[in-house]
């Protein structure tokens, strides 16, 4: 499929930290005299800071999910198309992951990743997608089985217990002139979830 993404404007800076902020960064960083600030990523990822996390104090995942609930009700931040994909606990805090669905398969470039701390959210990360054009055309995916075997042989001398694999649609951000692309194609891609939450994606499209 063929997406676009969208475009972090000043708009979304004002919408979490107020009119009366300071640009630190030309058009990638900008803080209010509270110490929150909105960073911007390659045009498309805003990242939203509200304060320093407390690592020192422990929560349950359970408990996690629940101020992440809380957050999102307060700032009316629309999940409605989201799907839970992932907590993990990062030196005593926790990284609560949502992923879009589309139409049953999650789309990997579209997201929020909440940090958490017992006080509550302590800030997000979002990338958004504004529009998707399926392609017509028949495509044949490896199988699950398969690409295990693929990830193996890649990682002969690292053990890795799996905890999850899915297929999703992805696509790699590491590309170069990433920061200047709007649309972009979405493959068919075996998601590898560890026992420890890291990621592996295997793009298997034949």
């Amino acid at each position: 499929m063929e997406v676009e993404y969208d475009l972090v404007t000043e708009k979304d800076v004002v919408k979490y930290i107020g009119k009366d902020y300071e640009e630190v960064l030309e058009n990638a960083l900008f803080t209010n005299e509270k110490g929150s600030y909105v960073r911007i990523e390659n045009n498309k990822k805003l990242i939203y800071n509200i304060r320093d996390v407390n690592k020192n104090l422990e929560i349950t995942k359970e408990k996690a999910k629940k101020l992440v609930d809380s957050f999102v009700e307060n700032q009316r931040i629309n999940l409605e198309d989201y799907q839970l994909d992932i907590i993990i606990k990062k030196s005593g805090i926790y990284e609560v992951v949502y992923k879009r669905n589309y139409q049953g398969s999650k789309l990997e470039n579209d997201y929020y990743r909440f940090v958490v701390d017992n006080l509550g959210v302590a800030g997000f990360e979002t990338q958004k997608i504004s529009k998707i054009e399926p392609k017509e055309g028949l495509i044949t995916v490896t199988s699950a089985y398969e690409s295990l075997l693929r990830l193996n042989n890649k990682n002969s001398e690292e053990k890795i217990i799996i905890k999850r694999i899915e297929l999703c649609y992805y696509t790699d951000e590491n590309i170069e002139g990433w920061e200047n692309i709007v649309r972009a194609n979405m493959d068919p891609t075996w998601k590898i979830v560890s026992e420890s939450g890291n990621i592996k994606y295997l793009i298997e499209v034949e």
